[in-house]
Formats: C-alpha cells, sequence, structure tokens
C-alpha cells in the first residue's frame, strides 16, 4: 500500500512540475491570450509588423482587477506623453490608467508581449 501511495506521490509531483497543461499566460480561458484572443494578436501582430521607432517602448502586461484579467497596453516611452488603455478579456476598454483604473488596484502583474527590439528595462 505504500508502494501505491509513493508512485501516485511522485507521479503528481512530475504531472504538477511539468507545467503541461497550464502556463504563466493562460487567461481568459484560453492558455495563450496572445494567440487565442483576436482582438490581442491583431494589436500584437501590428506591432509587431510596424516600422515605427517607438514601438520598441510598448508592451502588454496582463493583471488581476476586480477579480478580473485585464490587459494593459503599456510603455516606457522616455520622450512620449501617453495615456495607458485597460482592457478586459473580450476587447472592451475598461479606462486609461489612473483615471478610471488606478494602478495599484491592479494585482498580479506580467508582461505578456513585449517586441524582440524591447528597450525598457525589466529589472
Amino acid at each position: 500500500m505504500k508502494t501505491v501511495v509513493s508512485i501516485l506521490l511522485i507521479s503528481a509531483f512530475f504531472l504538477a512540475c511539468s507545467g503541461k497543461g497550464s502556463s504563466t499566460n493562460a487567461a481568459c480561458g484560453v492558455d495563450n491570450p496572445i494567440e487565442d484572443l483576436a482582438w490581442l494578436k491583431a494589436y500584437v501582430d501590428e506591432t509587431e509588423d510596424s516600422s515605427e521607432e517607438l514601438s520598441r517602448y510598448f508592451y502588454v502586461q496582463k493583471g488581476i482587477y476586480n477579480e478580473e484579467t485585464v490587459f494593459i497596453f503599456d510603455n516606457c516611452c522616455p520622450f512620449c506623453s501617453t495615456i495607458v488603455p485597460v482592457y478586459d478579456c473580450e476587447g472592451k476598454s475598461l479606462g486609461f490608467l489612473n483615471d478610471k483604473v488606478n494602478r495599484s488596484e491592479i494585482k498580479h502583474t506580467e508582461i505578456i508581449y513585449q517586441p524582440d527590439n524591447f528597450a525598457c528595462s525589466t529589472d
């Protein structure tokens, strides 16, 4: 009996550590919102295809706001005067950071998209 329990525990440990079936980017009922949410993929594709020098400063974060997943279209542009929009899973605007959406109320933020030539420090 101890052998069976040990095998089950070891199997559960390896399955949990393998990360199969889960993703740190999973949100909105999909494993990869960048690929699986059409409105978000369109933004990323447009940014990737852009020849604008400024596109290297723009990135997308996901976080939790009012117990729902949100996407923050932020940037670290040192010479831009921008507003930062926040969207829900359907791509509906919730407003802008520090206008309708308080940045300090968004929890568990992580960058889920950044361009290959990303100019921001991630420290």
